[in-house]
């Protein structure tokens, strides 16, 4: 289970550890991080761009109705 060694942090600090050039994984809110259809999407500044793009389009992808409308953020 690859949620028990990330530590769950805010939108905040995930802009600012991306900005840093730090990992930084999102993945829908209400969606069962233990599922095997379900993995976290790693970003980071040097491969992805802007922090905001790059969220607005997960979230427009992947944060539908039945997984929530944001994204959680975590770290390794």
């Amino acid at each position: 289970m690859w949620c028990l060694i990330k530590k769950k942090i805010d939108k905040r600090e995930a802009k600012k550890l991306y900005d840093e050039g730090e990992m930084v994984y999102l993945v829908p809110a209400k969606a069962n991080i233990d599922s095997y259809w379900i993995r976290p999407l790693g970003i980071n500044k040097e491969k992805n761009g802007e922090f905001d793009k790059v969220l607005s389009k997960f979230e427009y992808f992947n944060c539908v109705s039945p997984f929530g409308d944001y994204a959680w953020y975590f770290v390794d």
